[in-house]
């Protein structure tokens, strides 16, 4: 290799990416899939349903935990993206919870 790392951190460094980004598609698919119930209950909700009002207040908060879980996962590629560009990678603690 041209860049002095041993070839066998390179496919580390793609399992680390590849099942971040794995990760990265579940928040979004979760995020997508509650945005899906949100607009099925909003009609409920207007005409006065208190069970989806209910439903809807509980949606918002999943959405914030999933959010925060996105951002968790951005930063472990982040910390891993900037391990590589220094010369080292470091699959640990890069996993998509947090």
């Amino acid at each position: 290799m041209s860049d002095g790392r041993p070839d066998d951190e390179l496919p580390t460094f793609g399992r680390v990416v590849a099942r971040q980004c794995h990760e990265l598609v579940n928040v979004l698919n979760i995020v997508n899939e509650m945005s899906g119930l949100q607009e099925d209950l909003l009609p409920r909700a207007r005409q006065g349903d208190a069970a989806a009002l209910d439903q809807l207040g509980g949606l918002a908060a999943r959405i914030q935990e999933q959010v925060k879980r996105g951002r968790a996962i951005i930063r472990n590629l982040q910390h891993v993206a900037h391990g590589a560009a220094a010369g080292g990678v470091d699959p640990g603690g890069a996993g998509g919870e947090g």
